[in-house]
């Protein structure tokens, strides 16, 4: 079975459907979205009292439900765009982006070389503890991941 994502989802010409979590990280929250015919999922850090460590465990629910997930940030900092990133988000929603630097700041955070600047965190949560060529890893978390910036002001 293939591993679902937010771009092959989007290749397809069909309705997707997708919530935004922002109260509830139970374990069985994946399945039990998946079962209400969700496709995705919107983890919302900015406007809920989410930590890293609740991201964490929530996308591992995600996962085992085959929902690929988007992490919307609770700011623009490096540490939350790339510890995101290397928890095994497919993507970020970015709050409060008001310049196109600060959107090349945040893609430059989350890719790898040659995209961007991101610090190299290989078999862990974002590739899925598997093992392979460093080359081969940044060239598919970069094409993996998306990111949609939020203009708000």
């Amino acid at each position: 079975m293939s591993e679902p994502s937010l771009k092959a989802l989007a290749s397809h010409r069909r309705v997707k459907l997708g919530t935004l979590v922002a109260e509830f990280a139970t374990p069985g929250i994946g399945h039990i979205l998946k079962s209400a015919g969700c496709d995705f999922v919107f983890f919302d850090m900015e406007h809920s009292g989410f930590s890293l460590e609740t991201l964490k465990s929530a996308i591992r629910y995600f996962e085992a439900a085959d929902l690929p997930v988007m992490v919307r940030v609770p700011s623009q900092d490096y540490h939350f765009l790339a510890r995101a990133m290397d928890m095994g988000a497919e993507g970020l929603i970015a709050p409060m982006v008001s310049s196109v630097e600060q959107a090349r700041h945040i893609i430059k955070s989350m890719k790898y070389h040659p995209a961007g600047a991101r610090g190299v965190a290989l078999q862990i949560a974002h590739d899925r503890y598997r093992p392979g060529s460093v080359a081969n890893k940044f060239e598919a978390a970069n094409k993996r991941s998306t990111f949609i910036c939020l203009i708000e002001t």
